[in-house]
């Protein structure tokens, strides 16, 4: 496959997310990867998924072991026709389809060193695999640069172990972008320091480069630095109080060079950038065999990992590991055998063989082996029992992170140093279940956990989940495994309005290539239902919204036992929060950004709400100026491109037919749109287009993108240079001094000369008019017909004349509301509209718009933001993008990899028995993972926030909450039945709130389009600030609640309720309340 970040292909389509998060040279090694799985039932298949799903060259798999019924609960591929059959057998076709780039072989012969040593890494998810084999494993791996990786579950606990050899080194630890500052001056003085000076840069923006990191400094106008290399620097500190103390300089940093080259550098002028540099880092690892007696060695924290904080620092790590030890011992004593579900006797001999392990440490020299002060035994007794059951959730979790090692090897991101245990003991009860007997079913590894009962509370649940892309498509394998809603009554429903794409198949892996273009929720459900034939499962293709609640509605979210968010975006969420909090259903949210995840528990009156929470960070805005006039990043140039593609391709074709379908409509639409320098720049597209439709051709096309050309990176860079040419200056905005006007981050640009033989030009053509033949209906060329047609295509290119008027750089908030505009202007518009007015429709070819699709590599689309980008950054003496760089931020592609989605589900599924079984929100965990650091943190969800008196300025009082401390989750319901009126309600609610007295009454949740709709006004006050209104409230009082609803804000006359905001008075004093929810009919 090829990776070139500068070309459109196959396999920069299908990994585009993934790159994204592992950038290219870790895929172009990956894809030359051949690695080995052993062990097919739950943990061995997500491994085994997740890794063919991110494209190494081959996966052998390796699992004669016959399949059981009870492994249908978690591996996914396996069906009851299976049953009996070799394990690895059964699955090497289906995971075949999963990515037909990667070639997937079953291992059938034992497995031997020669077998290891045809694979760069090794993955052993085999549970029966012996202790001393698998240290005679990891022994060869070592030796032979061969990465080695070991992962089970046993019942509710986890364990993952990682060997990169002696020596691994880490090139980049965390996988982020290198951080990078633009400098907006640099002041060169002494350093104090021998042969160097100093260098003080002021940045653009607050910095985050700590002390002595090192950094380049590049593209300083005017300077030399090809031989400074990477630096050091310092952050500065401002002295105060007469020197006894020092604040940090945000934007500032220092840096020495040597004296010469500080001598050759002119006065600073503009431009640079400041960037870091990751400098490689060497770790070592153990071999296995000494890991598992010392797994503490040579880490600097002295507590063994475990994601749940609370349980790290109680060293329940340390506990796990004994009971893992304890129980390979047990193995090895019964031919390896593990302990009998359920069996009191062995768990007992598992005791005893961790205390005897203990004392064989203790008489080690001090810190070469695992100690405790006192072995819990009740960790060991309850792996011991459950050792057999294998959960779902905690499969999918163990595969997640297994696969995101195996993507280590190659120097990108922290690895995991060694090991990472796991428990779920919450989920157990104190004695095994009575009714935990295994049946002889799909569901039999629930079963022994949790018992009959629960299972059939599981199967029995209704559930919604929103969204079915990748987070969706794991949930749902989830669920099916689970079977959730899989009995009689139960249910879940799915609904998500997309088309699956190529570029999801590589991390949605419930979709295959010939499932490209069909909607997501059927094929996903279809999918499911394959895994879990009793999997009932009603599907959607509806946003879930305010304007679908007509059939999302009461009845349907009041049904409910919860919601599951597989959302990409935060409106949604917040929405179907809205939802939950309303109905009072739990919500199971989550979210993924690359190598980092993170979810959410939220219980009805336990915890904290989605919407309650932080708001997710969108980025800072880029100020217009910059795009238009100054930018100095790439991404401004391709940010700028995107606009640019709208500007040409989507909205003229619009205008055009708006005006021919409508052209007294389209001509009152452009009044209101903006001045008459909007207007006019407007007419004037459409004049230049309408011209070109009454007789089509290519050749037109081109001369379309040649004049465009001229527009942006001739003319309006000479435009812009004439008035502000390079010696141009301004008045300082603090000092009011005279200074440059191109100084800091402002670059002076340079215009181009179109050159047919310049590849640049030629590229932003060739897409160009390939786009401009798109929306005038005509076939696009491909680049052998394109050149042969441009190499003697006539073209007619204006002379530049300086503009009448210097052109405007200020920001839009600063400028004049309207530009001046002289009669010549208004004589020009009112002619442009005229002539619009009398085109001849049926002699004009009507126009198709582009709607911008960033992962149809055929269409132009990407390539036109790309040539437009990099000749911008032309003009601006920037470092032109990639292909891919111009795709991931165009097209706002969020990096994503199936590793990270599949091991946050694992974790949420496992949320989930947590809420069937009641427990207390102690028990519970939201989450926070950053594969890329090996960093796992689980922790207790925050509390709802409680109302609390506050001033408030309009009062001029305090206003006291009641009840007190009430949360968002609280509700003041009145069910007065269906024909209450206004006057009724006002006189009982005094009864209902401890004696408020209501002030003003209006509907809750009222939104921006309602106000422009005019539907904001209150039901009622006790103060009228008009003779309207006061006349509306003496109307309402002997009207129903309902009628007044459907009248005043649109409310179905269906709706079993509404929901109302009042201001309340206590001894007249204002309060506070919950929302009110007043019931017409149940």
């Amino acid at each position: 496959m090829e990776f070139d970040e500068n070309k459109a292909s196959t396999a920069m389509d299908l990994y585009s997310r993934q790159i994204g998060a592992f950038g290219v040279e870790t895929m172009k090694n990956l894809i030359a990867l051949d690695l080995l799985i052993v062990g097919m039932k739950g943990v061995g298949v997500e491994t085994a998924k997740n890794l063919i799903l991110a494209g190494p060259r081959k996966v052998a798999i390796a699992d004669r072991s016959p399949i059981a019924i009870a492994d249908l609960g978690a591996n996914f591929f396996f069906h009851e026709s299976d049953v009996g059959k070799p394990s690895a057998s059964v699955c090497v076709a289906p995971l075949s389809v999963l990515n037909t780039y990667v070639n997937v072989v079953e291992v059938t012969e034992p497995i031997t060193t020669d077998i290891l040593a045809k694979h760069g890494a090794v993955v052993v998810t085999d549970g029966s695999v012996p202790r001393e084999t698998l240290c005679e494993w990891d022994a060869f791996c070592r030796t032979h640069g061969i990465l080695f990786l070991y992962g089970v579950t046993r019942g509710v606990t986890a364990t993952a172990f990682a060997d990169f050899g002696p020596k691994h080194v880490v090139t980049d630890e965390t996988g982020e972008a290198n951080a990078v500052s633009v400098v907006e001056n640099i002041a060169v003085g002494k350093s104090g320091e021998g042969d160097t000076a100093e260098l003080t840069i002021t940045t653009s923006e607050t910095h985050d480069f700590a002390d002595d990191q090192l950094v380049t400094l590049t593209d300083v106008e005017g300077w030399d630095l090809s031989k400074l290399g990477s630096q050091p620097v310092k952050r500065v500190y401002m002295k105060y109080d007469q020197g006894k103390r020092q604040r940090l300089v945000p934007n500032c940093l220092t840096m020495h060079v040597p004296l010469a080259l500080a001598a050759s550098l002119p006065p600073y002028k503009c431009g640079g950038a400041v960037s870091e540099v990751k400098v490689p880092k060497t770790v070592e690892f153990l071999p296995l065999a000494e890991s598992m007696v010392n797994p503490k060695a040579g880490l600097a924290d002295p507590f063994l990992l475990h994601p749940n904080s609370e349980k790290k620092y109680k060293s329940v790590g340390e506990q796990l590991h004994l009971a893992h030890l304890a129980l390979w011992r047990f193995q090895s004593q019964h031919g390896g055998q593990l302990p009998r579900l359920h069996s009191r006797e062995d768990a007992v001999e598992c005791v005893e063989n961790a205390k005897k392990i203990i004392e064989e440490h203790k008489k080690l020299p001090e810190g070469s082996a695992l100690v405790v002060d006192a072995l819990d035994e009740d960790t060991v007794r309850r792996m011991a029992l459950y050792a057999r059951a294998e959960l779902s959730g905690l499969s999918t979790f163990v595969g997640g992170v297994l696969a995101q090692e195996v993507v280590k090897k190659f120097g990108k991101f922290t690895p995991l140093r060694q090991w990472l245990h796991l428990d779920y003991f919450e989920l157990l009860q104190q004695e095994v279940p009575a009714d935990a007997v295994p049946v002889g079913g799909r569901y039999d590894h629930q079963v022994a956990v949790f018992g009959a009962e629960f299972q059939k509370r599981l199967e029995r649940q209704k559930w919604f989940m929103v969204g079915c892309g990748a987070l969706g498509c794991e949930y749902l394998k989830g669920f099916a495994l689970m079977g959730l809603g899989a009995g009689e009554g139960g249910v879940v429903h799915v609904t998500d309005m997309d088309r699956i794409e190529v570029s999801n198949l590589n991390r949605q892996f419930l979709f295959r290539a010939e499932n490209v273009g069909q909607q997501k929720s059927v094929c996903a459900a279809n999918a499911a239902k394959l895994m879990n034939p009793r999997m009932n499962i009603t599907c959607f293709e509806t946003k879930v919204g305010p304007e679908t609640e007509n059939i999302f509605h009461d009845d349907f979210w009041a049904g409910l036992d919860g919601v599951c968010n597989a959302l990409d975006n935060v409106i949604a969420r917040r929405y179907v929060d809205s939802r939950c909090v309303l109905y009072e259903k739990p919500l199971l949210e989550s979210g993924t950004l690359g190598t980092k995840a993170n979810s959410e528990i939220i219980i009805p009156h336990k915890t904290l709400t989605y919407s309650e929470g932080k708001d997710t960070d969108q980025g800072k805005a880029i100020p217009m100026c910059t795009l238009r006039n100054f930018p100095h990043l790439i991404d401004h140039c391709i940010e700028w491109s995107r606009a640019q593609f709208t500007e040409l391709f989507e909205d003229p074709p619009k205008d055009i037919v708006k005006l021919l379908d409508d052209r007294q409509g389209f001509l009152a639409s452009l009044e209101k749109e903006g001045n008459v320098a909007v207007q006019l720049d407007k007419l004037q597209t459409i004049q230049k287009y309408l011209k070109y439709m009454m007789n089509p051709s290519f050749e037109q096309c081109v001369q379309l993108a040649v004049d465009e050309f001229h527009k942006q990176y001739v003319n309006r860079i000479r435009d812009l240079t004439y008035s502000f040419p390079e010696n141009a200056s301004k008045k300082d905005e603090v000092t009011q001094e005279e200074v440059p006007f191109w100084s800091g981050t402002k670059r002076f640009p340079h215009h181009a000369l179109f050159d047919k033989a310049d590849a640049a030009h030629r590229d932003y053509v060739f897409c160009t008019a390939n786009l401009f033949a798109f929306m005038l209906n005509l076939p696009q060329l491909k680049r052998p017909q394109f050149d042969a047609l441009f190499a003697k295509c006539p073209l007619h290119i204006d002379e530049w004349h300086p503009p009448k008027k210097a052109v405007s750089v200020e920001e839009p908030s600063k400028a004049n509301a309207a530009p001046a505009t002289d009669d010549s202007d208004d004589q020009l518009l009112a002619s442009l509209k005229e002539e619009v007015m009398t085109v001849d429709a049926s002699k004009v070819m009507r126009p198709q718009a582009a709607h911008f699709e960033k992962d149809d590599d055929a269409n132009f689309h990407i390539d036109f933001v790309t040539a437009c980008a990099n000749m911008r950054a032309w003009n601006y003496h920037i470092k032109e993008a990639s292909r891919h760089q111009c795709k991931m931020i165009a097209g706002r592609i969020i990096p994503a990899i199936a590793t990270t989605t599949a091991m946050i589900t694992g974790l949420v599924c496992l949320e989930l028995y947590k809420l069937l079984l009641g427990l207390p929100k102690q028990h519970f965990c939201s989450a926070n993972v950053n594969l890329a650091l090996s960093d796992y943190n689980l922790f207790e969800p925050d509390n709802p926030l409680r109302a609390k008196a506050e001033y408030d300025p309009i009062e001029m009082d305090n206003v006291e909450p009641w009840p007190a401390g009430f949360t968002v989750w609280d509700k003041i319901v009145i069910d007065l039945g269906a024909d209450v009126t206004l006057q009724q309600l006002i006189a009982a609610l005094p009864k209902l709130t401890q004696g408020c007295e209501l002030d003003m009454l209006v509907k809750s949740g009222l939104t921006a389009e309602d106000i422009k709709a005019g539907r904001d006004k209150p039901i009622w006050s006790s103060f009228a600030v008009t003779k309207t209104l006061g006349e509306l409230y003496k109307r309402n009082m002997t009207r129903t609640l309902r009628d007044i609803c459907v009248d005043l804000y649109g409310v179905p006359p269906q709706k079993k309720f509404v929901l109302l905001e009042a201001s309340f008075r206590r001894d007249d004093k204002p309060v506070k309340t919950p929302v009110l929810k007043l019931v017409f009919c149940h």
